[in-house]
C-alpha cells in the first residue's frame, strides 16, 4: 500500500486517466474528489455490504498479506485463482446515488 500525505488542493494521479483530489479537510474527516473516465467504476466499498471472507476487498487484502508473507520468507506464491481476480465492478449492483462529476 502506498501511503502518501497530501494537503489541500493537492492531487494524486492513478494511471492516465484518474486522479483524486483533497478538496477539504478537519480533524476527523477528508473530503477527496476523484476523476475519472465513464467506464471507471468509482463507489464506496462499503456499498458492496456486510464485508466477508468472499468480499472484493478481504480476497484483495488476503492476498496481499500473503504476498508480503511469502516475501519474507523467499516463497513463490502458486498461480491466483479466479476467485483472488475478484473485482470491485463484479460484485452485485446496488442502488447507487449519480456521483456528480466536475
Amino acid at each position: 500500500m502506498l501511503v502518501l500525505t497530501r494537503k489541500r488542493s493537492e492531487m494524486i494521479q492513478i494511471g492516465d486517466d484518474v486522479i483524486i483530489k483533497v478538496i477539504e479537510m478537519s480533524p476527523r474527516w477528508v473530503k477527496i474528489g476523484i476523476e475519472a473516465p465513464d467506464d471507471v467504476r468509482v463507489i464506496r466499498a462499503e456499498l458492496f455490504g456486510k464485508p466477508g471472507p468472499r468480499h472484493p476487498l478481504s480476497v484483495f487484502l488476503q492476498r496481499r498479506r500473503a504476498e508480503k508473507e511469502s516475501a519474507k520468507h523467499g516463497d513463490v506464491l502458486p498461480p491466483q485463482s479466479d476467485e483472488r481476480h475478484a473485482r470491485l465492478d463484479s460484485a452485485p449492483a446496488k442502488s447507487v446515488p449519480h456521483v456528480r462529476r466536475g
